[in-house]
């Protein structure tokens, strides 16, 4: 995803995003949010390190199959963290389909 944000902003393509519209926020994987304000947060947290860690809800780690050991499974990850924190902005990018021009990131 850090990747992709960042080819998205040297592509020129974050005001495309705006032209976006939310996904339906009755399904319960929907972020609730558009692509833009999916896009900024995810360029906050995972490529400019500008935004708060603190700002990101704290992930239900209470199905961790590897269990609660300090050392291991996902209450030691962090990345596994952040992830479960941002999952849903994620794939509210990665869904953009960018009206008005001949690509798309998800085949549906």
């Amino acid at each position: 995803m850090r990747k992709l944000c960042g080819h998205l902003r040297t592509l020129g393509l974050e005001e495309k995003l705006a032209a976006e519209t939310a996904a339906d926020s009755n399904d319960e994987t929907s972020s609730g949010m558009t692509p833009k304000e999916a896009f900024d947060l995810l360029i906050a947290h995972l490529v400019d390190s500008t935004a708060d860690p603190s700002d990101l809800p704290e992930p239900d780690l209470s199905n961790d199959w590897v269990g609660i050991n300090p050392r291991a499974g996902q209450s030691a990850n962090n990345d596994m963290k952040q992830f479960l924190a941002l999952w849903k902005p994620i794939k509210t990018v990665w869904e953009v389909r960018f009206v008005g021009l001949n690509f798309y990131f998800l085949n549906a």
